[in-house]
């Protein structure tokens, strides 16, 4: 069965292509992916808050302290800047929304632009990931092809359409739940001030 699909990739689609694109899922055991900009925000929260309690406890010099706030605060802004890179790619990049067209086959994928047509076989893709009704195909790294729901004209030419993906490749990118990184997020910087907290009380 042929399957038939147009549209302009969303500003909301883009976004959860974007996280999709950065969720592989790993071979080994007990390894996981998460935001970048997480990382960044956790560690200068951290820091700032750690400056602001030895700013308060510093008796001879509040030298450290001032250089934790100062190292603090530019690591918080790189973080916000990761966060906001995908939004600011979207504002930037017109490629990203232009008309796309095309028919999907159980053989191959046909998808044609202003910029030009392409025909790809199922072989010639490496995996796929679904989120919030965006389905990404992988041709490797730094190549995903998104096709999101309302690209397709019906359910049936939806479900059609996932049900090939399926067939013919491997799920290899999944975002799992994302209240569980704010959690992870909220909990490492209360157990910090906590144990700040702790500390100075002990010494004081």
């Amino acid at each position: 069965m042929e399957v038939q699909f147009e549209g302009v990739l969303t500003k909301d689609e883009y976004l959860n292509l974007s996280k999709l694109a950065t969720r592989p899922i790993f071979k080994k055991k007990g390894m996981f992916t998460f935001d970048l900009w997480l990382l960044f925000v956790v560690i200068g929260t951290i820091m700032v808050v750690a400056s602001v309690w030895q700013f308060i406890m510093a008796r001879e010099s509040i030298t450290i302290g001032l250089f934790l706030f100062v190292v603090g605060l530019i690591v918080l802004v790189i973080g916000f800047k990761l966060r906001a890179a995908p939004h600011k790619m979207w504002e930037q990049n017109e490629v990203l929304r232009v008309h796309k067209e095309g028919s999907i086959t159980p053989e191959t994928l046909e998808i044609r632009t202003l910029q030009g047509q392409w025909r790809l076989l199922w072989t010639d893709l490496t995996g796929y990931g679904e989120y919030r009704d965006v389905v990404v195909l992988f041709m490797g790294p730094g190549a995903p092809i998104p096709f999101p729901r309302q690209f397709f004209r019906s359910q049936e030419e939806w479900d059609v359409f996932r049900a090939m993906v399926a067939e013919n490749l491997e799920l290899s990118h999944r975002v799992t739940s994302i209240e569980k990184s704010r959690i992870l997020l909220f909990t490492i910087i209360l157990v910090a001030i906590l144990a700040l907290v702790a500390k100075t009380i002990t010494e004081s």
